[in-house]
């Protein structure tokens, strides 16, 4: 039989967990804080990059976003790294900024804003919805409800055959 912890000293062991997030959070502030100012100081996002490459994977779009915002950064989807964006000069990177990058917003708290789409397309959506069940099939998932699924299958090749008719008429 498994052997646990007594109670006391698994709440100690939590709370270093916890402090040690805290200090670790605290530690990439003020490294990240650095690369900004390379960034704007001296064009520099090298730091940066490796700094990014250095954080876990849930915690990069955080760090991109801090990284955008506030230094000169921008992410480049096609090759997955940071290019080089002139936003602010070196004149704006003084202590009075690093102190309040330091005392402000802390860099995980920051995330990219949604991107607007202005146009919402339904056959798209119904599109994601089919090939997710098709997923869910293959996998071996159960899949409840599945009369459902087929029905909204024969509308959407009833819509897909009737546009294909408009564009050919």
């Amino acid at each position: 039989m498994y052997s646990l912890t007594d109670s006391a000293r698994l709440t100690r062991q939590i709370a270093n967990v916890t402090a040690h997030k805290e200090r670790a959070t605290l530690i990439v502030q003020e490294v990240a804080i650095q690369c900004i100012g390379y960034s704007v100081i001296h064009g520099d996002i090298m730091h940066g990059v490796r700094l990014l490459n250095g954080v876990s994977k849930h915690q990069k779009g955080a760090l991109v976003a801090f990284f955008e915002k506030e230094g000169n950064f921008a992410w480049d989807k096609a090759g997955k790294t940071f290019v080089f964006k002139p936003t602010f000069t070196a004149e704006s990177f003084d202590q009075s900024r690093a102190d309040a990058l330091s005392k402000g917003k802390v860099w995980e708290k920051y995330s990219k804003p949604a991107t607007i789409v202005s146009t919402y397309d339904v056959q798209d959506q119904v599109r994601k919805l089919l090939r997710s069940y098709e997923i869910a099939v293959e996998a071996g998932k159960v899949i409840e409800n599945a009369e459902l699924i087929d029905m909204v299958s024969e509308v959407n090749a009833k819509f897909s055959g009737m546009m294909q008719d408009r564009t050919t008429a």
